[in-house]
């Protein structure tokens, strides 16, 4: 699936609010559309972007548009990513402490907390008519959520162009390795969010000669069960529940010092994710390296030295489900039988997998399938690094060549296998794709 097909939507939205100044808002646009709908709205998409857009067809877009809105790119995502059910929809108190908004207890509970901002987004107010600002920063805003959503986010607030998010479960208190599933949503959710900005709204802005694009700046980080608090904050009448952690503020700290479209992580996200070099970099300022997240406060007679990460969430979409989608290689889980959509959930260490293709091709051919291994982070030692091997695939029938690879999950961290099928001449038979794998330690509950 292309990533620009998830967005239709956002698409057209966006074109129509900068053409056309409304002062109604978006946010009642907000009933799934059926295929029909969807490929009319997706005719008119192309026609905006084009200029060849008929007045029929603009006033057959925005009725179409008017029952569009919320809920198409979350369950697209959400269909990619192999997610079951219906996410949080609501905006506040996250749902696993309610019962604290009317209770003066604290309560202890872990949170994976991210904050994105959009940047450059003042500078709107003066080249657009005050309408057409609030439209544009609300097609980001929305979709913003709903990607948040479709990782299984919850949306805790709206500050303006900002929006941060909690991702925690209840069931996954017990366990870090339980906890990685909620790290990785975020992490999934950031470079989603990166993309959307990059893909969909940055070539629109462009295209209406916006001289400096506006972007996204996202920041991320992990507190223990140990180190975030819930309760009630205000006076009565006036109060949210809400968490309260050195790491939940450090999130904030790493949006503010991304660069536009980047996302930053810190030491805590990283070594539950056992995230290696490969997919991290220490960002510079005026020629110097920032290692540690500023203001680097001083507690007693030592600074707190917090590691701050540009995350390369570039690399790691390359190894993410919506590029396998009609691919011949897939991922099974030995004990379960399950086949694993790349890096949307985690796979124990310990476990017994494998890699299958299988292609259809001229009959009696010597087909080869080429499997790259990339091992990162520290947990991999010695066998950290990339390694090729080629395997003879069996014909199974006339013309139909299958191949498996075993493998083990051994090492805690993000790794991937890269594909490729040629016959004996070194033709492609099968293109190249990447199967990402993200391991956890064992759950031990």
């Amino acid at each position: 699936m292309e990533f620009e097909s998830i967005f239709t939507t956002a698409q057209f939205e966006l074109n129509k609010n900068i053409r056309n100044k409304t002062k109604k808002s978006s946010i009642y646009e907000s009933r799934s559309l059926d295929g029909a709908a969807m490929d009319s709205i997706t005719k008119a998409v192309h026609e905006s972007v084009s200029g060849t857009l008929s007045m029929e067809a603009d006033a057959s877009g925005l009725s179409l548009l008017a029952l569009s809105g919320e809920g198409v790119a979350r369950k697209k995502i959400r269909e990619i990513f192999g997610k079951h059910g219906e996410p949080s929809m609501t905006i506040g108190c996250h749902p696993d402490f309610l019962h604290l908004s009317k209770s003066p207890d604290l309560e202890n509970g872990y949170s994976v907390t991210l904050f994105m901002d959009i940047a450059g987004s003042t500078k709107l107010g003066k080249k657009y008519p005050v309408e057409t600002a609030f439209n544009i920063k609300n097609t980001i805003i929305k979709y913003a959520i709903e990607i948040i959503q479709a990782f299984d986010g919850h949306v805790h607030r709206i500050m303006g162009d900002a929006v941060m998010a909690f991702f925690r479960t209840k069931d996954h208190e017990a366990s870090e390795s339980l906890i990685m599933k909620n790290a990785i949503d975020s992490i999934n959710c950031a470079t989603y969010l990166i993309e959307f900005m990059e893909k969909i709204i940055t070539p629109i802005l462009e295209e209406q000669g916006a001289e400096e694009p506006v972007g996204i700046r996202v920041g991320i980080d992990y507190g223990t069960n140990d180190d975030v608090l819930w309760g009630n904050y205000g006076a009565f009448g006036a109060y949210e529940v809400t968490a309260t952690s050195y790491n939940v503020d450090v999130a904030a700290k790493l949006q503010h010092a991304a660069i536009t479209n980047t996302v930053m992580i810190g030491y805590n996200l990283k070594n539950l994710l056992g995230i290696g070099k490969e997919y991290t970099s220490v960002i510079e300022k005026s020629g110097k390296s920032q290692t540690y997240v500023r203001p680097n406060y001083k507690v007693g007679d030592s600074q707190i030295n917090y590691k701050q990460y540009k995350f390369d969430h570039k690399g790691y979409f390359k190894i993410l489900p919506q590029n396998l989608r009609n691919s011949k290689y897939k991922l099974k889980i030995n004990d379960s039988g399950a086949y694993y959509p790349g890096c949307s959930t985690t796979i124990e260490k310990y476990k017994d997998i494998t890699f299958e293709t299988s292609v259809n091709y001229i009959p009696n051919q010597k087909l080869f399938l080429i499997a790259e291994k990339t091992n990162t982070g520290k947990d991999c030692g010695k066998e950290r690094g990339v390694s090729e091997k080629r395997y003879n695939m069996t014909e199974e029938s006339p013309g139909y060549y299958t191949a498996s690879i075993p493998e083990s999950t051994a090492y805690h961290g993000i790794h991937h296998m890269k594909f490729k099928v040629e016959d004996s001449y070194g033709n492609v038979v099968e293109e190249e794709k990447i199967v990402g794998v993200i391991v956890s330690n064992p759950v031990l509950v």
